[in-house]
This record gives structure tokens, sequence and C-alpha cells, in this order.
């Protein structure tokens, strides 16, 4: 059973969404994996990295966007 979402949640998705425009495209792409909760590994084979580099590049693009959010505050 799917629930329509209520328009708050539509409004953090929309923000997010304009967050993860700030990474690169490939850094979008392991945000998005690791978000559906794809383990390391996958992630880490997806990209051509071990899982613990596959670790360090989201902490990177996470960094990206903190920063960023900061900077805008």
């Amino acid at each position: 059973m799917h629930f329509r979402p209520a328009p708050a949640e539509i409004e953090q998705m929309l923000e997010v969404m304009h967050w993860v425009q700030w990474l690169e495209v490939e850094k979008r792409h392991l945000v998005w994996m690791r978000a559906e909760k794809y383990c390391w590994n996958e992630i880490g084979k997806r990209f051509g990295f071990v899982p613990r580099t596959a670790q360090r590049h989201w902490h990177v693009a996470m960094h990206t966007v903190v920063c960023r959010l900061s900077a805008e505050n």
C-alpha cells in the first residue's frame, strides 16, 4: 500500500534535490545510491572503488553540501 506524501514532505524532497545539484554528476549518483540503502560494496563496484574509498567519496559529497548550506546562512 502506498500513501501520498504530505506537502511538507514534498517540499523537503525538492529542497534536497536542489542541494544535490551542487555536486558533480558522479557524486550525485553515489549519494542517491547510498540514500537508496545500497551497501558500500555495491557502491564501490559501481564506481570502481573499494568500499572504504566509496565511503570517503560520500563523506566529501556530504561535506560539500554542508559547507554550501553553511555559507548560505
